[in-house]
């Protein structure tokens, strides 16, 4: 059996996938599988997929059932003792599976690991690095970790590698959430039980392009299921209340997520009443500093649509929107 099995689920990616192919055979760890899950392409994914004559890959086509349904059906088809996830417009540097695997070699407490990130755009050039600016090594700061994580600082599933019992263990992702809440909500539940590890090194280029933004996202279903995720951690008898006096932070944070995805989708009045309610479940978080970040959110908001819509589509190109940006 390989050490690790890699997932890339595919949905009208042909344009992108073959790169993401290539970084996962290029890799300096070799002792891998890699599972291409087709969810319902209607380009020429497959033949893409195909024209690579490598017995280590496997291509898997099912109807389109959503990207964690994808990733589901990959990891059950899969055999290794570590699982690493790559979205099909993204690429590994050749030692990202070398050094994720190090790491939960080394640290069997480990749940998983994920690492920094550069940002592309979609004629893939790199700008700037995306991290976690407060984690420095390797295991320093688990804790900070799972701050993050209640606090909505998303860390992408791509390039991350997980240890195959712990996946099992807590139920694989769920195919009821959409719009990036399946990884959270599958993070979060691995960070309630187990040890996670941060590699403070850029090890995957990480596409933005117009089909990954936030534009077009459903916001009542986006909200709903971010609330499921912050209920699942803090009305846990297990561990609600180590956690507790982080509640009304993490929704203040959530309602400002709300309000820049509103703004993303134009809906300018939705924006401004997100704001008023982050202020009305933490006004401390406010006064504590974020109201330099509030004020900025609400003045876009009075921004006019038209030139709104040349923001937007700067947004897009990362060159303009990105560079000599540091993420955090």
């Amino acid at each position: 059996m390989p050490k690790v099995s890699v997932v890339i689920p595919a949905y009208n990616r042909a344009h992108y996938i073959c790169e993401a192919i290539r970084s996962v055979l290029c890799q300096t760890f070799m002792d891998f599988e890699l599972i291409i899950v087709d969810d319902g392409s209607t380009d020429n994914t497959r033949e893409i997929v195909n024209s690579f004559q490598e017995p280590r890959i496997k291509y898997i086509y099912q109807e389109n059932c959503g990207v964690a349904a994808a990733r589901n059906t990959g990891i059950a088809a899969s055999s290794g003792e570590y699982i690493s996830f790559l979205d099909s417009d993204d690429s590994f540097f050749e030692n990202a599976l070398e050094k994720e695997v190090l790491v939960l070699d080394k640290h069997p407490e480990v749940a998983f690991c994920y690492c920094q990130r550069y940002v592309i755009d979609g004629n893939g050039r790199m700008f700037v690095v995306k991290t976690s600016q407060k984690v420095s090594n390797i295991l320093e700061g688990n804790d900070v970790i799972k701050d993050r994580l209640i606090y909505g600082h998303f860390f992408g599933t791509s390039a991350t590698l997980v240890r195959r019992s712990y996946l099992y263990e807590v139920g694989l992702f769920d195919p009821t959430f959409r719009y990036g809440s399946e990884d959270y909500d599958l993070f979060v539940k691995l960070a309630k039980r187990r040890f996670v590890a941060y590699i403070a090194e850029p090890l995957l280029k990480y596409r933005i392009h117009s089909s990954n933004m936030s534009v077009g996202r459903d916001l009542d279903e986006y909200m709903s299921t971010q609330k499921r995720i912050l209920s699942n951690i803090f009305d846990d008898p297990n561990v609600g209340y180590i956690f507790a006096y982080k509640r009304s932070k993490a929704y203040f944070r959530l309602y400002l997520r709300l309000a820049s995805h509103a703004y993303d989708n134009m809906k300018m009045k939705a924006a401004r009443s997100y704001l008023f309610e982050s202020l009305r479940m933490y006004p401390k978080e406010f006064l504590q500093g974020q109201w330099r970040l509030w004020i900025w959110q609400f003045g876009k908001t009075c921004i006019p649509i038209p030139i709104l819509k040349l923001i937007v589509r700067a947004k897009y190109n990362p060159t303009k929107f990105y560079n000599a940006i540091l993420l955090d």
